[in-house]
């Protein structure tokens, strides 16, 4: 629940392609109340769903709706088919309750019925009506539910460790022009610490690494992130891993920062006598921009990339 003193709840939104629309209502009616994350934009990379990155949403997390809309249809037992939601999203409902618990779990059924398990009798669903003319009217019984849930369960929370430098960074190279020159590297509060994951590419706008730290420290002030990270080139799934340290100085002293320096040094784990130290400005990723690199087209994640690009050639090296 919004405060003075801590940030909005996270709320993971999960549905089929065919009911984006009731998504598209859950999350204007409910951003008041929570941080939506959802799948189609936030989450996870188009085309490349796995179950690590499903995992790794629910310990993110702190409420998910799924949405089981008549997305396919079904017949089992020689029973005639029936509407049904489609499966990877029972599957996901599932696997976000064992970790949540039902009471930070939403069901959004359609009101004009779909097949769900069998097992789930006695659970208490929420419904959106799909004949409903405006969006907000097809939400508007299950948005309530959602929201008072929220506001009971959701606790005031103090300033997140990291929070000042949380969130999505270009990592613009410096002093090399060959290998990762460009990094969208997100920093995300974890615990009483952070960690840090990233993409990297050339500067031929090839996208030639995926990388995640492997332990990260802030300083008390949390003008200084140090990070020992691993990682691989998405690209190349037989080339050898690499690992490497890391340390970002924030130079701006606003609450978010919005600018860095700093270095990394990247070893490859087929030859560790060569280590290779780079130098990097870091800037702060806008929304847009993320969630094209996200979501977006191939076209519309190359144009960002191409524009960052040129940026750091602007860089004065």
């Amino acid at each position: 629940m919004p405060t003075a003193s801590g940030p909005l709840p996270r709320l993971f939104i999960g549905s089929a392609g065919e009911t984006r629309e009731i998504v598209d209502a859950l999350e204007q009616e409910l951003r008041d109340v929570a941080r939506i994350e959802r799948w189609d934009v936030d989450v996870f990379e188009v085309g490349h769903f796995t179950l690590e990155e499903l995992t790794t949403a629910t310990a993110e997390v702190d409420f998910a709706a799924f949405v089981l809309g008549q997305d396919d249809r079904t017949a089992s037992r020689g029973s005639e088919a029936t509407p049904s939601p489609r499966d990877n999203v029972i599957f996901e409902a599932g696997l976000f309750t064992a970790v949540l618990g039902r009471e930070r779990t939403f069901y959004v059924v359609d009101s004009r019925g779909t097949k769900i398990p069998t097992d789930w009798a006695g659970l208490g669903y929420l419904t959106f009506k799909a004949t409903e003319e405006r969006a907000r009217d097809k939400v508007y019984d299950a948005v309530k539910q959602i929201r008072a849930r929220i506001r009971k369960l959701a606790v005031p929370a103090a300033p997140a460790v990291g929070a000042r430098v949380a969130g999505s960074w270009w990592q613009l190279v410096e002093n090399v022009d060959e290998g990762s020159v460009l990094s969208l590297l997100e920093i995300i509060p974890s615990g009483a610490s952070v960690r840090v994951e990233g993409r990297s590419w050339s500067n031929q706008g090839e996208r030639v690494a995926e990388y995640s730290s492997r332990t990260a420290a802030l300083d008390d002030g949390e003008s200084v992130l140090a990070y020992y990270w691993r990682g691989t080139n998405p690209r190349a799934k037989t080339a050898p891993e690499s690992f490497g340290v890391g340390e970002i100085t924030f130079t701006s002293d606003a609450a978010p920062a919005t600018s860095g320096q700093g270095f990394f040094t990247t070893t490859s784990a087929a030859d560790v006598s060569q280590t290779h130290k780079k130098f990097a400005r870091y800037v702060r990723a806008t929304p847009e921009d993320v969630a094209l690199i996200r979501g977006g087209s191939r076209d519309q994640r190359r144009a960002i990339v191409e524009r960052m690009l040129a940026e750091r050639k602007s860089l004065d090296v």
